[in-house]
Protein backbone atom coordinates (compact mmCIF):
# COMPACT_ATOMS: atom_id res chain seq x y z
CA UNK A 1 0.00 0.00 0.00
CA UNK A 2 1.42 3.33 -1.09
CA UNK A 3 1.17 6.21 1.41
CA UNK A 4 -0.32 9.46 0.14
CA UNK A 5 1.86 12.01 1.96
CA UNK A 6 -0.37 14.94 0.98
CA UNK A 7 -3.30 13.34 2.81
CA UNK A 8 -1.09 12.52 5.81
CA UNK A 9 0.20 16.11 6.05
CA UNK A 10 -3.31 17.50 5.55
CA UNK A 11 -4.56 15.29 8.38
CA UNK A 12 -1.73 16.38 10.69
CA UNK A 13 -2.41 20.04 9.86
CA UNK A 14 -6.12 19.60 10.58
CA UNK A 15 -5.42 18.00 13.96
CA UNK A 16 -2.94 20.77 14.83
CA UNK A 17 -5.50 23.43 13.90
CA UNK A 18 -8.22 21.80 16.01
CA UNK A 19 -5.85 21.45 18.95
CA UNK A 20 -4.86 25.12 18.84
CA UNK A 21 -8.51 26.19 18.62
CA UNK A 22 -9.40 23.99 21.60
CA UNK A 23 -6.51 25.34 23.68
CA UNK A 24 -7.43 28.89 22.72
CA UNK A 25 -11.00 28.38 23.90
CA UNK A 26 -9.75 27.21 27.27
CA UNK A 27 -7.18 29.96 27.78
CA UNK A 28 -7.85 32.59 30.44
CA UNK A 29 -9.19 36.04 29.57
CA UNK A 30 -6.12 37.73 31.05
CA UNK A 31 -2.52 36.88 31.75
CA UNK A 32 -3.29 37.52 35.43
CA UNK A 33 -4.86 34.06 35.67
CA UNK A 34 -2.83 30.96 34.92
CA UNK A 35 -4.14 27.41 34.89
CA UNK A 36 -2.58 23.97 34.98
CA UNK A 37 -1.48 21.33 37.46
CA UNK A 38 1.09 23.19 39.59
CA UNK A 39 0.70 25.99 42.12
CA UNK A 40 3.37 28.71 42.07
CA UNK A 41 1.55 31.05 44.54
CA UNK A 42 -1.96 32.46 45.26
CA UNK A 43 -3.57 29.32 43.95
CA UNK A 44 -6.82 27.46 44.16
CA UNK A 45 -6.39 23.75 43.54
CA UNK A 46 -9.61 21.90 42.70
CA UNK A 47 -9.69 18.10 42.98
CA UNK A 48 -11.91 15.64 41.16
CA UNK A 49 -12.51 13.58 44.33
CA UNK A 50 -13.18 14.30 47.99
CA UNK A 51 -10.16 14.45 50.27
CA UNK A 52 -7.77 16.06 47.75
CA UNK A 53 -7.69 12.92 45.62
CA UNK A 54 -7.88 12.30 41.93
CA UNK A 55 -6.83 14.62 39.16
CA UNK A 56 -6.41 18.31 39.93
CA UNK A 57 -6.77 21.69 38.27
CA UNK A 58 -4.96 24.78 39.53
CA UNK A 59 -5.97 28.42 39.12
CA UNK A 60 -3.19 30.90 39.95
CA UNK A 61 -3.66 34.66 40.36
CA UNK A 62 -0.68 37.01 40.06
CA UNK A 63 -2.25 39.96 41.89
CA UNK A 64 -3.40 42.19 39.03
CA UNK A 65 -6.02 42.19 36.32
CA UNK A 66 -8.60 39.42 36.07
CA UNK A 67 -8.91 37.62 39.39
CA UNK A 68 -10.87 34.54 38.39
CA UNK A 69 -12.56 32.39 35.80
CA UNK A 70 -16.23 33.36 35.29
CA UNK A 71 -17.04 30.11 33.49
CA UNK A 72 -15.10 26.89 34.07
CA UNK A 73 -16.56 25.32 30.91
CA UNK A 74 -13.75 24.32 28.56
CA UNK A 75 -11.26 23.60 31.35
CA UNK A 76 -10.33 20.02 32.25
CA UNK A 77 -8.61 18.28 35.15
CA UNK A 78 -5.01 17.93 33.99
CA UNK A 79 -2.96 15.74 36.32
CA UNK A 80 -2.94 11.95 36.48
CA UNK A 81 -5.51 10.15 38.58
CA UNK A 82 -9.26 9.65 38.62
CA UNK A 83 -10.97 12.34 36.57
CA UNK A 84 -8.02 13.27 34.36
CA UNK A 85 -9.39 14.92 31.21
CA UNK A 86 -12.87 15.40 32.73
CA UNK A 87 -14.39 18.90 32.73
CA UNK A 88 -13.68 21.01 35.82
CA UNK A 89 -17.13 22.59 35.62
CA UNK A 90 -19.53 20.67 37.89
CA UNK A 91 -16.93 18.03 38.80
CA UNK A 92 -14.83 19.43 41.68
CA UNK A 93 -15.28 17.71 45.04
CA UNK A 94 -12.52 19.19 47.22
CA UNK A 95 -10.03 22.05 47.17
CA UNK A 96 -7.13 23.71 48.87
CA UNK A 97 -5.84 27.22 48.52
CA UNK A 98 -2.64 29.17 49.11
CA UNK A 99 -2.70 32.83 50.09
CA UNK A 100 -0.55 35.96 50.24
CA UNK A 101 -2.06 37.00 53.57
CA UNK A 102 -4.89 36.85 56.09
CA UNK A 103 -8.22 38.30 54.99
CA UNK A 104 -8.19 36.97 51.45
CA UNK A 105 -10.32 34.17 50.02
CA UNK A 106 -10.68 31.85 47.08
CA UNK A 107 -14.38 31.49 46.31
CA UNK A 108 -15.99 28.71 44.26
CA UNK A 109 -19.47 29.49 42.89
CA UNK A 110 -22.41 27.31 41.92
CA UNK A 111 -23.22 29.42 38.82
CA UNK A 112 -21.16 30.91 36.04
CA UNK A 113 -20.44 34.61 36.41
CA UNK A 114 -19.66 34.29 40.14
CA UNK A 115 -23.26 33.79 41.18
CA UNK A 116 -25.37 31.54 43.35
CA UNK A 117 -24.35 29.48 46.34
CA UNK A 118 -20.64 29.54 47.12
CA UNK A 119 -17.83 28.03 49.16
CA UNK A 120 -15.17 30.43 50.48
CA UNK A 121 -11.77 29.14 51.45
CA UNK A 122 -10.46 31.89 53.74
CA UNK A 123 -6.86 32.68 54.59
CA UNK A 124 -5.93 32.07 58.20
CA UNK A 125 -2.76 30.16 57.41
CA UNK A 126 -0.59 29.93 54.34
CA UNK A 127 -2.68 27.00 53.07
CA UNK A 128 -6.34 26.27 53.88
CA UNK A 129 -8.25 23.13 53.02
CA UNK A 130 -11.77 22.15 52.00
CA UNK A 131 -11.86 18.36 52.45
CA UNK A 132 -15.25 18.30 50.72
CA UNK A 133 -16.92 21.30 49.15
CA UNK A 134 -20.33 22.01 50.68
CA UNK A 135 -22.41 24.37 48.51
CA UNK A 136 -20.56 23.62 45.27
CA UNK A 137 -19.74 19.91 45.59
CA UNK A 138 -19.81 18.70 41.94
CA UNK A 139 -21.77 21.86 41.11
CA UNK A 140 -19.04 24.41 40.52
CA UNK A 141 -19.18 26.79 37.59
CA UNK A 142 -16.82 29.70 38.41
CA UNK A 143 -14.07 30.66 40.86
CA UNK A 144 -12.17 33.79 41.86
CA UNK A 145 -9.71 35.32 44.30
CA UNK A 146 -11.04 38.07 46.59
CA UNK A 147 -9.50 40.39 49.17
CA UNK A 148 -12.50 39.72 51.43
CA UNK A 149 -14.79 36.81 52.29
CA UNK A 150 -18.41 37.00 51.09
CA UNK A 151 -20.74 36.64 54.06
CA UNK A 152 -23.25 34.42 52.23
CA UNK A 153 -20.75 31.64 51.39
CA UNK A 154 -19.98 28.49 53.34
CA UNK A 155 -16.67 29.36 55.02
CA UNK A 156 -13.70 27.03 55.24
CA UNK A 157 -10.79 28.10 57.44
CA UNK A 158 -10.95 29.14 61.04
Amino acid sequence: MKLNWRKVFAGVAAVAALTSVNLGAASPASAAIDVGGKCPERCLTLFYNTGYKGSRFVISYNGSGTNGIPNLAGYNFVTSGAGQGQPVKNNAASAYATFPGVGTSWVVYYNSGYGGACDAIRAYQEIEYAYQLVNTYNNNASARFLTYTPSDCYRFGS
